[in-house]
């Protein structure tokens, strides 16, 4: 599956979460834009007031939120909610893989994901499941693979050889 640059593919529950994020992110905003605006009215003309410092904090806050506003909007604005799965028997972003990890010699799962799910930090999975990024060199391994391959991948730690035991649909 070919993934544009121009587009953030995104499960359902991922999109909840984003929008979720960016409304987060408008509060805070608003938050320190009133808290600034405060330490305003009391510090004018006094470099020495204790507000000043509450006003550059206010300031760095702001700042802060208005970028992150900027960041999960422009995601938003690109983001392509994929509900069904175009090949059930290959692996596609949006599914649960479970595969067998022969140096621990255990089952492992891993969620597929956007790097705008993943790297967000949004905790999709349940208890010991990881969130991959498509754009990992593990996601880019599974992708397209299906029941029954072998994957090698190079990883921090060295290689790591994973057989793909079961493709899932996540939510």
């Amino acid at each position: 599956m070919a993934i544009s640059q121009d587009k953030f593919v995104v499960t359902p529950d991922g999109l909840r979460k984003l929008q979720s994020e960016l409304q987060y992110a408008q509060q805070q905003f608003e938050d320190a834009r009133e808290q600034m605006a405060d330490s305003r009215a009391t510090a004018v003309g006094r470099d020495d007031h204790p507000d000043v410092g509450v006003e550059w904090e206010s300031r760095t806050r702001l700042e802060h939120w208005g970028e992150r506003m900027m960041h999960l909007q422009y995601i938003l604005d690109r983001a392509e909610v994929i509900t069904d799965d175009p090949n059930p028997t290959r692996i596609d972003p949006g599914e649960r893989i479970t595969l067998w990890d022969f140096d621990a010699k255990e089952e492992i799962q891993f969620d597929l994901l956007s790097s705008a799910e993943a790297v967000e930090g949004f905790d999709i999975g349940e208890g010991d499941v990881t969130d991959v990024s498509i754009e990992s060199p593990v996601g880019k391994a599974l992708l397209g693979k299906q029941v029954g391959d072998i994957i090698e991948v190079e990883i921090p730690d060295g290689k790591a050889r994973y057989a793909i035991r079961k493709i899932e649909r996540i939510r």
